[in-house]
């Protein structure tokens, strides 16, 4: 998912302008190249995937059929409007606007809301995405989870989907926060849970904002904190429990490392 690859290098340019800002670095040649690279990078994934799917679209290939080297032939001729996409570049959602066109969640929200109202809440939806959070060993046959394609095929009437994984889903489906809490809680759960996150968000950002200026860990917790919300929550699907489980451990993280940058008063 190109959001997670970006999501994990934005803090790090942002780093670098803290650590530009406090006279740590000067701005020479190696600075510049780094943040150009970066930016040139965040510029241009979101189309290389975007034309990766069109591939496996096109020609009903499954994902690991198609090679690198197809991929960048293909979006050599995007970029250059040669190929196929010489007179359709207008047609194909391949620029930055692509995330923006797959960032709505209401018609999926609705979609759960009704599934809950008509056939029931579905409580063991919250245990199928809270197993998410177990490593491994610990559960050695903890199944591969893929919430969105699971909801994908429950919403096209595959009653049997539901808290099974779909290995060859090339398609998901996002409930978002309130549909995710309605379709595993039922009308309570979408009250009570939002209510509880919003109270946990606000707990997280007071403790980590005073970090952010001398610690990367606290800004790539920040950054998480923000594409929660530029997303509207969407990403909270599983009721938030992802979520709620990593931030405790960045916010852990971050308090032992400051201790451990505490000088020794004894």
């Amino acid at each position: 998912m190109k959001e997670n690859i970006i999501r994990n290098i934005i803090p790090y340019a942002i780093y670098l302008f803290i650590l530009y800002k406090e006279g740590v670095i000067s701005v020479r040649f190696p600075l510049i190249a780094k943040l150009a690279i970066l930016s040139i990078f965040v510029l241009l994934v979101f189309s290389y995937i975007s034309v990766f799917r069109g591939i496996v679209t096109r020609t009903q290939k499954e994902w690991s059929q198609i090679t690198v080297a197809e991929t960048i032939q293909e979006f050599g001729e995007y970029m250059w409007d040669e190929g196929r996409y010489s007179k359709t570049r207008t047609d194909q959602q391949t620029s930055v606007d692509y995330l923006s066109s797959r960032a709505g969640a209401i018609t999926c929200t609705a979609w759960a809301i009704d599934y809950a109202i008509k056939k029931g809440a579905q409580p063991d939806y919250m245990y199928y995405c809270a197993v998410g959070i177990l490593p491994r060993f610990f559960f050695p046959n903890k199944p591969p989870l893929q919430v969105g394609g699971m909801i994908f095929h429950l919403s096209m009437g595959d009653e049997n989907a539901l808290g099974k994984y779909r290995e060859h889903t090339q398609s998901s489906s996002s409930i978002g926060l309130i549909g995710s809490c309605y379709f595993a809680l039922g009308f309570l759960g979408a009250i009570i849970i939002p209510l509880f996150l919003g109270f946990f968000c606000s707990l997280y950002w007071l403790i980590i904002k005073k970090y952010i200026t001398r610690d990367i860990v606290a800004i790539w917790a920040f950054f998480l904190l923000i594409s929660v919300y530029l997303k509207d929550y969407e990403a909270f699907q599983d009721c938030g429990i992802v979520f709620v489980a990593w931030s405790s451990v960045y916010m852990l993280v971050i308090y032992l490392r400051s201790l451990a940058r505490r000088p020794d008063k004894s």
